[in-house]
């Protein structure tokens, strides 16, 4: 009796032993294919830059002084972010809604839907983004004073679902009218509010913005909105140094910004930013991490404004 109670024990034991064994290779196992995916790689898009501004030229004279050691967001260099449209019918009935444009007759084109009626037009693009307009806009002196025009089209976009947490308030712009006989007598006849995105705390460059056009009754005569939803985040295949991207600065390559008249740049700083393209006709599916360099214009010794550079930091 006694030698088979210590059969059975050591069958419990094998048995025991066996199944710790098959966890252990399962969480193995499940551990890995979570590091896999993580690591998963995408073949990354060049990005297309618009026009340098300003003085950009071959003559300027830089002079680098940024300390490779003080990178700002470094850490997000070798990740992208995978852009989608799988809330796009969403976003679309949520923006004929807060303009009205539910039981609108549509035009379709290539790239958009087209709502018209007698007062206004709205574009509904494939990619996501959509341009409204009050075809009946008066042209009179706006008399709101700028912090209500921002009350009003947070409130709008707001109420409407049309402002994700991501955004917030970066500007304001003013459409201006001019008597070509008095041009002294310059009149704001709107307000464009602007709103940028930040993801995880990290600035996004690019055309991703919302904005809205605040008219002389304090109606909305303008909106514009460009961003697409974060689906994914993969790693990159390769990440481009900090020299390589300082090079391509010095040969006057990438989005360079400088003063007028400047002779000289001097470089004092970088930091790791995104980069979205999600204007009307773009069918770009990432956003990307970029390096924002920035320092001062000169013209001699003087200093006469800002510099600034957005370079590729991925392939």
């Amino acid at each position: 009796m006694k030698n088979r109670k210590i059969e059975i024990f050591i069958l419990i034991s094998m048995v025991a032993i066996v199944a710790v064994g098959i966890l252990g290779i399962y969480i193995i196992n499940n551990v890995s294919d979570k590091k896999n995916n993580q690591k998963k790689s995408v073949i990354i898009p060049e990005i297309e830059f618009p026009v340098s501004m300003g003085g950009a030229n071959d003559e300027l004279i830089f002079e680098n002084k940024i300390d490779e050691k003080n990178i700002k967001n470094k850490d997000i260099i070798d990740e992208v972010l995978i852009v989608s449209n799988t809330q796009l019918e969403k976003k679309r009935e949520e923006v004929k809604k807060a303009f009205d444009m539910q039981s609108i007759d549509i035009t379709e084109t290539e790239d958009a839907e087209i709502y018209r009626t007698e007062d206004s037009t709205l574009l509904l693009y494939n990619n996501g983004s959509y341009m409204y307009r009050n075809n009946n806009k008066e042209d009179k002196e706006i008399h709101l004073t700028d912090d209500s025009c921002i009350e009003i089209a947070e409130n709008f976009l707001k109420e409407n679902g049309l402002l994700p947490d991501e955004f917030s308030y970066s500007g304001i712009g003013y459409d201006t009218l001019t008597d070509l006989s008095h041009p002294e007598d310059e009149i704001i006849i709107a307000k464009q509010i602007y709103f940028h995105r930040n993801i995880d705390n990290i600035e996004v460059d690019g055309n991703s913005k919302i904005y809205v056009s605040i008219d002389s009754n304090g109606e909305i005569s303008e909106a514009y909105s460009a961003y697409r939803d974060v689906d994914n985040r993969v790693s990159v295949n390769e990440v481009i140094e900090l020299e390589e991207a300082v090079d391509k600065v010095l040969n006057s390559k990438g989005f360079i910004a400088v003063e007028e008249n400047a002779d000289k740049v001097v470089l004092e700083n970088v930091e790791i930013i995104y980069w979205e393209d999600s204007a009307e006709f773009s069918t770009n599916s990432t956003i990307q991490p970029v390096y924002k360099i920035t320092g001062k214009s000169y013209q001699g010794e003087t200093v006469i404004g800002e510099f600034e550079a957005i370079e590729s930091a991925v392939r």
